[in-house]
């Protein structure tokens, strides 16, 4: 095991060992360090059919195991304010999911009969030429908050506004 904790004189690695006090835990997730360092990931991330439970750690953290920065507590808050990363059109673009795709189409056809699956699409309104949904697409916050040039409404000077 390469890249077990004990063959490494990384900083995490010298905290996971002192962490342990000589005792062999049966899993990872049993690890003090590892449950301080996820105390804040929820269980509604921790049971999506992407992830399913907290020993999958390639499911959210990069493929090199040095790296500490993990995909699912990422957040990207949209120039309305909505975490995109929470919305179901986002998760099922991002997670390739044609199942979550349908269901989203099925729950949002209440409001606009014309959506359906293959239009759920969407990268998060703040990436540069990524894929949006139609709600995106003609937002009044996100057209104007790419005009100002801001974050989201809340660094914007006109805030609160009718948009």
């Amino acid at each position: 095991m390469a890249n077990a904790a004990e063959h490494s004189s990384a900083k995490r690695a010298v905290k996971i060992i002192r962490c342990l006090k000589g005792q062999i835990p049966s899993r990872i997730t049993e690890i003090g360090y590892i449950q301080r360092k996820h105390r804040k990931v929820s269980a509604e991330v921790i049971n999506r059919d992407s992830i399913g439970s907290q020993s999958n750690c390639i499911a959210c953290h990069t493929s090199n195991p040095l790296i500490i920065r993990s995909k699912v507590m990422e957040t990207m808050i949209a120039f309305c304010g909505l975490n995109c990363t929470e919305c179901p059109a986002y998760i099922a673009t991002q997670e390739n999911d044609d199942e979550k795709r349908r269901k989203s189409a099925e729950a949002w056809s209440s409001t606009d009969p014309t959506i359906k699956a293959e239009d759920i699409n969407c990268d998060g309104c703040l990436t540069a030429g990524g894929r949006l949904i139609k709600f995106c697409e003609v937002c009044e916050a996100r057209l104007c908050g790419l005009e100002n040039n801001v974050k989201n409404c809340g660094y914007c000077e006109g805030y609160p506004c009718e948009k």
